[in-house]
């Protein structure tokens, strides 16, 4: 397990910092920072709250590649605190040893605590609001141009009442969209962080939405669903395989499984935009399947060949989580009415997974040294088989062993020419192969998987 600052750090409790703020308790620690509970003793003067909470970042914690991110938490903080639903950050102080941190305290501590005290939120207009509400602070630091790179329930923080939500902890915030090293917490990262395959210049933009679709999942269930996005954890591959997973597991709507399916799709060039995911989800009749619901879902539900889809599965007494009752007030606007929408279902799914699997070609393939064979081949004298060769002058000209050689050796061999000399086994088409077959490959068990169902 990774050591926090608190084990690094003494007690400092019962310390005063500027003859001011008097630390009380600690409330939590993370990687580099240690927050403590303080009482302002100016608090009247200001008419502020007598508590705040103090984050102190020692200044001799190892940092990652021996760079210190305070500077750009601080400041990155201090842009974000004028926007509702993100903890204010008051002032900065140091002592020399450590950076010092004044910002709002939230009583209601972390909402990864309240999920471990007291489960999953089953309430629907409390759920409903607090995720907005977290979707809303996220989505007005991307306008502005911050990414905070790790969003997770133990980052967000409640009000006294344990219903108003704020996001905290920018210490692993950016300005900068792409990654230049992955960072987060490993159980609400996507599968782009966590694949070398994948990694290359990944979206912070991207990465949040991931994760906000991991918090909601989290906050519905009370846990998190997976410990990491890889086909290796069984959670994730049973989701990944079964579009009804969330459903049959914790009798979430369609309309949510939908939604959330979106958010958490694994090419994050195709992954739900966030002013989309606030729309939907404001937008949502139900967070749970009632037994009026008939349960739809066109693009992630595999639907039998009459366009029929199942309804949402009964209580059976193992998950804990039974539907809620009452019926629709209408039909919901991110749910299929009819079979009309199977030809875009089988698109949409295709799609989405053959730009995954030309990323992945494109990130494992090398170039083989083509132009240096052929060389080798064409000076032991061996037949190559050339097709005639279209000249500049429109004449055509039959291009014998001597003359791929002569281009090859003086390096002026042009990637049309070598496709017409060697049809057979040129870079071009041998990718082109390679991409048809993995498409006939995506298509066959797309219509498996409707043909068994």
């Amino acid at each position: 397990m990774r050591p926090t600052a608190a084990t690094r750090t003494p007690d400092f409790t019962g310390l005063v910092l500027d003859g001011r703020y008097k630390l009380t308790r600690m409330l939590g620690s993370g990687a580099y920072g240690v927050v403590y509970e303080a009482i302002d003793k100016k608090s009247r003067v200001n008419r502020h709250s007598p508590s705040v909470a103090v984050k102190l970042i020692s200044k001799t914690t190892p940092t990652h590649n021996g760079f210190s991110h305070t500077p750009l938490e601080i400041s990155l903080h201090a842009r974000a605190s004028k926007f509702p639903n993100v903890v204010t950050l008051r002032r900065t102080l140091d002592d020399g040893e450590h950076s010092i941190l004044i910002m709002d305290l939230c009583p209601g501590g972390s909402l990864g605590d309240h999920l471990v005290d007291r489960g999953a939120i089953t309430d629907e207009q409390m759920l409903r609001t607090m995720f907005l509400d977290i979707v809303d602070a996220v989505l007005n630091l991307h306008q502005d141009g911050i990414y905070h790179r790790d969003i997770k329930p133990g980052n967000v923080l409640l009000g006294e009442d344990g219903r108003q939500v704020f996001l905290a902890d920018f210490g692993m915030a950016s300005r900068i969209e792409s990654y230049n090293e992955r960072c987060g917490t490993r159980a609400y990262m996507p599968p782009e962080l966590l694949h070398s395959k994948y990694n290359q210049r990944p979206s912070a933009a991207h990465s949040d939405v991931w994760a906000l679709g991991i918090v909601l999942l989290n906050m519905i269930i009370g846990i998190a669903p997976w410990s990491r996005a890889s086909s290796s954890t069984r959670k994730y591959a049973e989701f990944v395989h079964n579009p009804r997973y969330l459903i049959e597991r914790y009798q979430i709507s369609p309309g949510l499984n939908k939604i959330i399916r979106r958010m958490l799709r694994a090419n994050p060039r195709i992954r739900m935009r966030l002013a989309d995911v606030r729309r939907a989800i404001a937008e949502l009749d139900s967070f749970f399947c009632n037994e009026a619901d008939g349960g739809n879902d066109d693009l992630t539900q595999d639907m039998p060949e009459d366009g029929r889809a199942a309804a949402c599965p009964r209580d059976d007494g193992l998950t804990g989580h039974k539907p809620t009752q009452g019926a629709h007030a209408g039909p919901s606007p991110y749910t299929n009415h009819g079979p009309s929408k199977r030809g875009e279902t089988i698109a949409e799914m295709m799609r989405s997974t053959l730009l995954a699997e030309i990323d992945i070609l494109r990130a494992s393939r090398t170039k083989p040294p083509m132009l240096e064979q052929r060389a080798q081949d064409c000076s032991a004298g061996l037949s190559l088989g050339l097709s005639p060769y279209m000249s500049a002058g429109g004449r055509n000209e039959g291009l014998g062993v001597g003359g791929v050689c002569s281009r090859a050796s003086s390096g002026q061999t042009s990637k049309s020419s070598a496709v017409v000399a060697t049809p057979e086994d040129s870079e071009a088409v041998v990718g082109k192969r390679e991409i048809g077959q993995r498409m006939r490959s995506i298509v066959t068990r797309v219509k498996m998987k409707f043909r068994n169902n």
